[in-house]
């Protein structure tokens, strides 16, 4: 049997964080746990589509569905919802590769951040904010309550109005249809207790650009 190491519930005193806030997730600083990566889309006060990748995204199984997620407190992605009540969290898969990151590179307040990118909008079923086509499964949501959990982190609660996906991950065999599915997962950047060093952040071997997420 493996040995068992009892885990410190916060980061041992000396450590240093590269930012601000980089340990207040600490047990997920320690475990390789990867979180799947969600495509957030919202609408800009221009109209245009604003996108944020998330990976700090629950949706539970009760009915209705309610999906959470934690954004920043002053960024686009809350701003957006704040004011339209709505946003999108689109699935997305491995096989879209690094054009998920361009909604990175293309993050001006004002930018549609979709087209920039070269991924293409698809009307929403029951809210005005795009789905992602090349996404492989959709969650619209509609705003049900919002408060700071942390010091310029937001935690939003949404109740799912329409949800869509593509045929493949729908039908099949369990294995094909996570197959299919394909979830890009991020793991943050690891604190190792052996060499009391970290880790740099990965996506499922994929590699992010420069700018934060």
């Amino acid at each position: 049997m493996n040995k068992k190491i009892s885990l410190p519930l916060s980061a041992p005193p000396g450590t240093e964080p590269e930012w601000p806030g980089q340990f207040d997730s600490w047990l997920c600083r320690l475990l390789p746990v990867g979180l799947p990566v969600y495509m957030i889309t919202t609408k800009n006060e221009n109209g245009t589509d604003n996108v944020q990748l998330n990976a700090w995204t629950l949706l539970t199984g009760r009915a209705p569905a309610e999906l959470f997620l934690m954004v920043l407190w002053g960024g686009h992605t809350l701003r957006n919802a704040l004011r339209t009540g709505e946003w999108v969290a689109n699935v997305a898969p491995r096989s879209m590769g690094d054009r998920m990151f361009e909604v990175v590179r293309h993050n001006q307040p004002e930018t549609d951040e979709l087209a920039a990118s070269g991924l293409t909008a698809l009307p929403g079923e029951a809210v005005a904010a795009s789905r992602v086509a090349e996404a492989v499964a959709h969650f619209e949501c509609r705003l049900d309550w919002h408060r700071e959990i942390a010091p310029g982190v937001a935690l939003v609660a949404g109740q799912v109005v329409a949800a869509s996906a593509d045929q493949a991950i729908l039908e099949g065999t369990p294995e094909q249809r996570v197959n299919a599915l394909d979830i890009l997962f991020y793991l943050p950047s690891l604190f190792n207790l052996a060499s009391a060093r970290l880790d740099g952040e990965r996506y499922a071997s994929l590699t992010p650009p420069d700018a934060g997420v």
